[in-house]
Formats: structure tokens, sequence, C-alpha cells
């Protein structure tokens, strides 16, 4: 999955991976883009294709460089697009502030959601959880000396709600969405394998988890973080739950409002989501994200046992994606 295809990440970018990495020409690929959740997306690809019976073993997940192809970069789109939208649904601001008027979610309470982040992120890296999830990479300084980056950026330990209040907003002058509450734009690259449970047992492979359902939907681009709600209902019905049965979430806190309106439709007590922080602490490589988000789910669920835990993503011009996985060792 990839949401800014082109520059470096153009021309079908996950075969280039995939010679680069030294798998076999024979192994194909291909790259997939739904924006905030093409991670997702190609999880969910991977797994369907193995349920339907055209492949036993995928390697899926997503990319994003965010520091050098932005968000929109490149992208010239048709100009009549607003006769059919609202203005505000191609602005990931303004629909983020729709979101926390149409649901009454003060600034404050976004600030607090996201000062937890940050602590919960920090505490995480503090005490390794992230430790057997990343992957550590050689990076080039300034002054041309190498050195392995092995940890998240991002989190900030010294930040506070005083810092957060100074801020301006910065989708309106009058609204509640600043920098402190939006996540990072950032680089990051995930990816898991997924085997049919047969093929598993033929390779030898024990699996950390299984996929339980999965979902997609639609809602009013112009608040397109409700998208999280949407999928997430329609992948709890598929499986045969209820949001009590979850033990663990990860929503995508593209906006911290977003993760606070999902909590509060779903019935979700913030302690069973986010608990090494999201998106506003880590960052959102928007291409990665899904299959960070999954990453992260599947080594939670294995340190507390857990039985049922669900990833949730909003995509840009009203869209959700969700996937709810089952664990493999729980109590």
């Amino acid at each position: 999955g990839c949401a800014t295809q082109t520059g470096e990440q153009a021309m079908n970018v996950a075969r280039y991976i995939a010679i680069m990495s030294g798998l076999p020409f024979e192994v194909a690929a291909q790259t997939i883009n739904r924006q905030c959740a093409s991670g997702l997306t190609a999880i969910n690809s991977a797994a369907q294709a193995i349920m339907a019976g055209y492949g036993e073993v995928f390697i899926a997940g997503g990319i994003e460089s965010m520091t050098h192809l932005p968000e929109g970069f490149g992208a010239d789109l048709n100009p009549k697009r607003f006769d059919f939208v609202d203005p505000s649904a191609v602005s990931m601001g303004l629909a983020a502030e729709n979101l926390a008027e149409m649901y009454h979610v003060s600034r404050r309470e976004q600030e607090e959601f996201a000062l937890r982040s940050h602590q919960k992120a920090v505490a995480a890296q503090r005490e390794g959880r992230f430790r057997e999830e990343i992957v550590a990479v050689e990076v080039t300084e300034d002054d041309g000396s190498k050195r392995l980056l092995g940890s998240d950026q991002n989190p900030r330990p010294y930040t506070s709600l005083e810092v957060m209040a100074a801020l301006e907003p910065i989708a309106k002058p009058d609204g509640s969405i600043t920098s402190a509450t939006v996540s990072f734009a950032s680089d990051g690259a995930a990816v898991v394998m997924l085997t049919s449970e047969e093929k598993a047992d033929l390779l030898g492979l024990r699996p950390k988890a299984k996929i339980r359902s999965m979902a997609v939907a639609g809602v009013d681009p112009k608040i397109t973080g409700f998208g999280t709600v949407a999928a997430a209902r329609k992948a709890l019905l598929r499986a045969g739950l209820t949001i009590d049965d979850i033990d663990i979430a990860e929503i995508n806190e593209a906006f911290a409002v977003v993760a606070l309106v999902c909590m509060r439709e779903l019935g979700l007590s913030e302690e069973r989501v986010n608990p090494n922080g999201g998106a506003v602490a880590l960052g959102h490589p928007m291409g990665c994200t899904g299959a960070k988000l999954v990453t992260t789910l599947v080594h939670e669920m294995e340190r507390r046992k857990a039985r049922f835990g669900l990833v949730t993503v909003g995509v840009g011009m009203g869209q959700g994606e969700a996937t709810i996985l089952e664990g493999i060792d729980f109590s």
C-alpha cells in the first residue's frame, strides 16, 4: 500500500521492493492505494486472496515517505469535484473541524487526549515495547556520518497542555484543531506475512494471530474521520462480535478528534485504545499506517494474551477500513 504513488514511490513501487528484497522474479507484486488505509487494504486484499484460494503465502503492508513526497504531491484533481461534495471534504483539517463541531468535542478534550498519546508513546519506548516490531535502518546525517535509527523520533516527553494551549488553530481561525492534535507527517514502512492455516502447518510456522473479519465503509466526506466508526461497526457485525468483546483497539489518530469520536460512538473505554500511543505522537506515514497498526496490535495482543483486537482507519474523501484479529494464545 502507498498513498502518494509518484516520484520514488511511482511505477508500482511494490514490485521494486520485492526485487530489491531479493525475492525471486517469479514473485509478483502490486501497489494498492486507499490513502490512509492503503497498508491495511493490502493486508485485507491478501487475506481475501487466500480465502478465495488464489494464493497461500503473501507479504503485505505499506510504505510512505512524507518528508520526500508530502500528501497530495503532484495531484491535479478535477475542479468539478466541488459540484459533488462540500468544499470542506477535500481539506482534512476542515473535515476534522466539522467532526468536532458535530460531536461537540472541545479543543481541551483533544489536547488532553494528545498529551496522553505522547505520554503512552514515551512510556512504550522507554520500556522497550516497540523493540520486537522495529527493524533499525541506517541513516546518513547532514555531516555525512551514518548511524542506526531504531526508534520513532516524534514522541515529545516534555510537551504539556500549556504548550498546546498557546498554539493557533490550523484549519480555520476560530477552530479547535491545532498542530498539537494532528498526526505528524512522517516516513515509515511495515509488512506482515499472511498464510492459510494449512500452509502455516506445512511450513512449520507459528502464527501470531488470525483475521476474524474485515470491512470497508463510506461516509459523508465532510466528516471523513467518521469512517473509523462505520468500518468498525461493519467488521464487528461480520465477526459476530460486540464492542465489549474487543480487548485492544488501534484507532488511527489522524486527528485526536477522530479517535475521541470513534471511542464515544463505539463505546470504547480509553484504557483499551492505543495503549502504546497513536499517530498524534508517533506519526502517520499514510500508506504505512494500517500495516503499522496491525503490527503493533499483534504484539500487544501477544503481551496481554488478548483474544480480540480491532484496527480501524479513517480514509480521505469519506471512507474507513477496519480489521478484527483473533489471538492464538489467549487466556
